[in-house]
């Protein structure tokens, strides 16, 4: 404040007046017809944005055929993918998925992932199999034709971080919140 400006509000006794306002946002004082607050609305907004596995909190992209999946959400809006209640549950169902290849005779990345009843078959949509098996071979540590056992967690773990890779074009999971999907019954 100038010096004028002080002396007028001590002459009005404005200099021992003081309070402060609580913290908070606009956006979540105004609520929508729908319940929903604005700073939420925005939010969800934004999440359209996210690759559609993110948003579906489906991040391998797992084609709706019917299984009931733990932590389906009850809504299933998408025509083609489930939709889950949380990303957990979308992460614990592709090492599911992987752990039932495996018990079938798929061992190998190129088995797994590019193979007839692989991951991500040719004729399926855009998918590039080839590259795809070569990335996650190259997360294992592995040749596309190396045997690979996804018993143990770290493995599990390194194969559904790249398919969340692949699949969204990023990770955005931690290791510790992709190893607790992977520890999921």
């Amino acid at each position: 404040m100038a010096a004028a400006d002080t002396d007028a509000a001590a002459g009005l006794g404005l200099s021992d007046w003081s309070f402060s306002l609580p913290s908070f946002s606009w956006s979540d004082l105004v609520t929508l017809d729908s319940g929903e607050t604005f700073g939420s609305y925005l939010a969800n907004v934004a999440d359209m944005n996210a690759p559609r596995g993110i948003r579906n909190k489906n991040p391998g992209n797992i084609k709706n055929d019917g299984q009931q999946w733990q932590g389906l959400a009850a809504q299933q809006t998408d025509p083609t993918f489930y939709q889950f209640t949380d990303a957990l549950y979308g992460l614990r169902a592709i090492a599911h998925i992987f752990r039932s290849k495996q018990a079938r005779g798929l061992v190998t990345p190129r088995q797994m992932i590019s193979g007839p009843s692989g991951w991500a078959p040719s004729g399926s949509g855009d998918n590039n199999p080839a590259a795809y098996a070569d990335a996650v071979a190259a997360a294992l540590g592995v040749g596309v034709d190396d045997r690979v056992d996804l018993s143990g967690s770290d493995a599990m773990c390194a194969l559904v971080a790249e398919i969340v890779q692949f699949e969204n074009g990023q990770q955005p999971y931690g290791a510790d919140y992709i190893a607790q999907a992977v520890a999921l019954p």
